[in-house]
């Protein structure tokens, strides 16, 4: 994942007028920090190890959504 994908600059005031703030950011600051992370490195861990299929089998995601996740620019691989 590049840095470029992590930046959150123009993200995080996009999200807060959509959505409002966000909640309890310095208990999850601190929840990241007591496993050696900041947001940014525990999102991308997070990332990088997602068994996305299974997680579609999970949670019931059907196949025109399947198909569009995974031919999201090309990020992820579909199902052999």
């Amino acid at each position: 994942m590049t840095q470029r994908a992590l930046d959150t600059d123009g993200l995080v005031p996009a999200l807060e007028t959509l959505h409002g703030p966000t909640f309890h950011a310095e208990l999850r600051r601190d929840a990241a920090r007591r496993w050696g992370h900041t947001p940014e490195t525990a999102f991308a861990e997070m990332f990088d190890n997602l068994d996305v299929h299974r997680w579609f089998d999970v949670a019931g995601v059907g196949e025109p959504t399947r198909r569009s996740i995974v031919s999201w620019r090309g990020a992820l691989e579909p199902r052999q």
